[in-house]
């Protein structure tokens, strides 16, 4: 039930925010935006303030981008900035569209079976991870900058 709540909720959004001057329109401005909601909401040990982020506005303005990017003309080193940036906001936007919850394994299908819009196809976190991330950039470092919305996974760096 969630999950059609959500995507008439992403809907809605995507109409409100082609409307709106609040709308990121470029990557720049995704990461100005990203850069200020972090600060805002991530404590210095890289644990997210949820609670507040869930009242912030700003969040589905991310959230927004990330679903319609098209990243067709940016660098390999953009390209992976903004996939671990769009992984880690999906992931905290999902904990935010369940909160409160103890930990993401109370959500039924969090990685594996939820689906999420981003860059214009539906998937889910772990596809995402392994053909955007892993399959595409084949950098092991990567492991240590997803955030998987658990404390025993990598913080999360405002």
């Amino acid at each position: 039930m969630l999950h059609c709540n959500r995507w008439s909720l992403i809907l809605f959004l995507s109409f409100i925010f082609s409307a709106s001057n609040a709308q990121v329109k470029s990557l720049q401005e995704f990461n100005t935006l990203l850069d200020k909601v972090l600060g805002l909401h991530v404590s210095s040990k890289g644990t997210i303030e949820y609670k507040g982020l869930s009242d912030d506005p700003d969040i589905s303005f991310l959230v927004s981008y990330i679903s319609q990017a098209d990243l067709t003309n940016v660098s390999e080193f953009d390209l992976k900035a903004f996939r671990i940036n769009a992984y880690n906001i999906m992931v905290i936007n999902q904990v935010l569209e369940n909160y409160p919850i103890s930990t993401v394994q109370e959500v039924s299908g969090f990685f594996d079976r939820n689906k999420i819009l981003i860059e214009g196809e539906l998937t889910t976190l772990n596809n995402y991870e392994k053909s955007k991330l892993l399959n595409h950039f084949e950098d092991p470092r990567l492991h240590f900058v997803l955030v998987c919305g658990a404390l025993g996974c990598p913080p999360i760096i405002a």
